[in-house]
């Protein structure tokens, strides 16, 4: 039996229709605007085996800027894909972006002040996307980008959000649960 093309768009209309629906937890993003980064390397990052293009770094300081210009976060260990306030009694280690307060960690730049700044930022690096908040915060350790950005800084030129970059830190080959930093040309004085 031939089923006409009207009967099989009825049928497809009513399965579409049968099928359950998930109510997903809105979020509304804040506007991906470009950002200034001062002092982005112009090389790939090497962390252990993993590489991240310039464009990789790039979004994440640019995401991490975005949202704390916005005053909003992403991941929590209780609730991976809900959009958090940085005043949120909720937030966690586990959202970002948060004060980079690592100082087992490599000398970071003099460029990038000191460790406990609040203004020091890290955010996680992710490969060919942007970390926008999973359920992978409990077993993935993630890359971070390290950057400076005082919330509403803007460049002189363009008044784009403006962040200095510091580097990219990772867990992943560090001993301990200590970080280490990553490497790119012309990153380190050795």
């Amino acid at each position: 039996m031939k089923l006409s093309s009207v009967n099989a768009f009825a049928l497809s209309v009513v399965t579409a229709t049968a099928l359950p629906r998930f109510n997903l937890l809105a979020r509304e993003d804040p506007n991906y605007v470009p950002v200034t980064i001062v002092d982005a390397p112009n090389r790939n990052v090497t962390c252990g085996n993993v590489v991240y293009t310039e464009q990789d770094i790039y979004h994440a300081v640019a995401w991490g800027t975005i949202l704390q210009d916005a005053d909003q976060t992403r991941g929590s260990k209780l609730h991976p894909s809900k959009t958090l306030s940085l005043a949120s009694p909720e937030l966690t280690d586990a959202a970002f972006p948060h004060p980079f307060t690592h100082g087992e960690v490599f000398g970071l730049p003099d460029k990038c002040g000191e460790v406990g700044d609040p203004n020091l930022q890290e955010y996680p690096v992710q490969q060919g996307r942007m970390y926008n908040g999973t359920a992978l915060n409990d077993t993935e350790n993630f890359d971070r980008v390290v950057y400076l950005h005082t919330k509403g800084e803007t460049d002189s030129l363009f008044n784009h959000p403006q962040a200095m970059f510091c580097g990219v830190a990772t867990k992943t080959w560090a001993p301990g649960k200590g970080l280490v930093l990553c490497t790119w040309e012309g990153c380190c004085d050795s």
